[in-house]
């Protein structure tokens, strides 16, 4: 299936419509770490649809920490609704992860007759996992690992015509208690004289609920300011907290952007207190050129 995702996105960027663009992301951070993103999207002919892909990969120490693929489309049925779809593998070193998502958004200013959006955005979500290596972790618990499923609710406001706030919750359930398995990687990692990867590029974290929120400020046709938080507890009752800002140029056929993001874990602790790995504070700084084809 990545083989042939990659076939079709790479056909459709050979012959991309007019309206189509395409996106490039280099990222860095401490510990060595650096990161390459591409995404793409087009309108798919006569049809009422938009095609999206994306790769990313990031590399910590010189080895890869996380890698993604995914592929979608989006069809705005009217001027209310807008529904899409998602398939994508993340593997992190780890777990590797197939995952399936369905979302919708509803404008629900024109209920009240308002020029400034108000949108209700919903997902469901599920992801199964599967050992992308042994990690030498114990196979009964590789025998049973679980499946992901996540709900999500997010509203944007835009509280004038350049400025918008957004807000969203997302919970995570399992068929199976992550808590022992997010233990155990933590403990193999550490066996091998190696830190687990940053939260905020792994899947091993098994989150079970996030909140976010951000704002943004279209200065003016040129310019946007962007800022944003997200906070994270995980089955074994760790935090993650990720807080990040952003600045974006839009020229006429192309756009710069740059995002300054801080990564915050706690730490993770054994039932008798051993720590198994330290707080973590990490900082990271994203570049992204996008094209409009």
């Amino acid at each position: 299936m990545p083989h042939l995702l990659l076939a079709f996105t790479a056909w459709l960027v050979a012959n991309p419509s007019p309206a189509a663009n395409l996106y490039l992301s280099l990222g860095s951070g401490g510990d060595s770490y650096y990161s390459r993103g591409l995404d793409f999207d087009s309108p798919m002919g006569d049809l009422p649809l938009i095609f999206r892909a994306g790769v990313f990969q990031g590399v910590s120490g010189g080895d890869v920490s996380m890698q993604s693929l995914s592929a979608g489309l989006d069809w705005q049925i009217n001027d209310v609704v807008s529904v899409g779809a998602t398939a994508s593998r993340i593997d992190d070193d780890v777990f590797r992860m197939d995952g399936l998502e369905a979302s919708a958004s509803l404008s629900l200013n024109p209920l009240w007759g308002s020029k400034l959006t108000t949108a209700l955005n919903l997902d469901y979500g599920e992801m199964d996992y599967a050992p992308d290596t042994t990690r030498n972790l114990p196979a009964s618990l590789l025998a049973r690992l679980p499946r992901q499923s996540h709900y999500a609710i997010g509203l944007t406001q835009n509280l004038s015509e350049s400025v918008y706030v957004y807000a969203s919750y997302t919970d995570y359930d399992y068929t199976n208690d992550p808590a022992a398995l997010a233990q155990a990687v933590a403990t193999a990692f550490l066996s091998r004289r190696r830190l687990p990867p940053n939260p905020a590029y792994t899947v091993a974290a098994f989150p079970k609920d996030t909140l976010s929120t951000a704002v943004g400020w279209q200065a003016d046709p040129r310019f946007a300011l962007s800022a944003s938080y997200s906070e994270s507890k995980t089955a074994i009752g760790q935090d993650l907290r990720s807080a990040a800002l952003g600045m974006t140029y839009y020229a006429d056929t192309f756009h710069v952007g740059i995002t300054l993001t801080n990564s915050r874990s706690s730490s993770i602790k054994t039932p008798g207190g051993l720590t198994l790995s330290p707080d973590s504070d990490d900082n990271y700084l994203d570049l992204s050129v996008g094209w409009y084809l």
